[in-house]
């Protein structure tokens, strides 16, 4: 996942001419998507909360730069959905980082191989698995 946000370009560029950072997400939440995402987050198609889906807690590690490569954090914990219930989740070829307090979407990014979700399974995501960089 490397896409930032329009919300987090539109920081950016406003912080470059001289207006303040928004305040920093107090914590954050992984969503899944069917669909691929666009840059603002409107158009994601998340699973049904009736068939066992809820977003679930991400934190990061602290950001390493790599000379002429970017700066890369990652998730520190292991990322565990809860159990597909009722009906398939469906194909999930997308997730995306959102601030809990604010609801915004920040990072946004195409799996590099597609997830189903059938009933039964559960869909987890290794510590550092997930990995998102500025350039």
């Amino acid at each position: 996942m490397a896409g930032h946000s329009t919300y987090v370009q539109t920081a950016l560029a406003n912080w470059f001419r001289g207006t303040a950072m928004p305040t920093a997400p107090a914590s954050l939440e992984l969503a899944l998507s069917t669909v691929s995402l666009s840059d603002n987050g409107s158009n994601i198609a998340e699973p049904s909360g009736l068939n066992g889906y809820a977003r679930q807690t991400i934190t990061l590690t602290a950001p390493v730069h790599t000379e002429n490569v970017g700066t890369l954090v990652q998730n520190s914990n292991a990322i565990i959905f809860p159990t597909v219930t009722g009906t398939s989740w469906g194909t999930i070829v997308a997730a995306a980082v959102f601030d809990t307090v604010s609801g915004e979407m920040l990072f946004e990014g195409d799996l590099v191989a597609p997830r189903n979700g059938p009933v039964g399974d559960t869909l987890s995501f290794g510590v550092g698995t997930l990995q998102f960089r500025v350039r």
